[in-house]
């Protein structure tokens, strides 16, 4: 038996309880371990004196850990096969945003290629309409 002197908070943990359940076992006289306030650290830590080799957990069995083993290998396949249908689905959604982005320039190009032929088919009728007006009326009459 190897006794020391740990905070409460150590052993609840090392049992598997909250250090308010280890509290009030205390006080109830239950738990039977010798207990006691140390100043070291300023604050009045509440102490008990434990048995370690009580307190460290006993390995699972081997069969479990092989089982543990698998279901985490398992778990572990189906993670990876989330994130790679996650980056598959992002490869296709950043190739159509990158095939509407081509679209949308071609039609942009076109749009701007249209633009610049009606304003040059406007300078030019502007041009046509100022010399004819130029002319009076009655040439106007005999170019009929």
């Amino acid at each position: 038996m190897v006794a020391e002197w740990i905070p409460l908070r150590a052993y609840a943990t090392a049992r598997g309880v909250t250090p308010d359940a280890i509290s009030k076992a205390i006080r109830a006289g239950k738990l039977g371990l010798p207990h006691r306030k140390s100043n070291s650290d300023g604050r009045g830590t509440l102490e008990v004196l434990a048995d370690l080799t009580e307190l460290e957990p006993a390995p699972p069995p081997v069969a479990d850990q092989s089982a543990t083993v698998e279901a985490l290998r398992a778990h572990l396949a189906s993670v990876e096969a989330e994130r790679d249908r996650a980056l598959a689905a992002a490869r296709a959604e950043r190739d159509r945003l990158e095939q509407a982005r081509k679209e949308h320039s071609a039609t942009e190009a076109a749009l701007r290629d249209r633009a610049t032929a009606a304003e040059v088919e406007a300078a030019t009728l502007r041009v046509e309409r100022d010399r004819l007006r130029a002319r009076g009326w009655w040439e106007r009459l005999l170019d009929l």
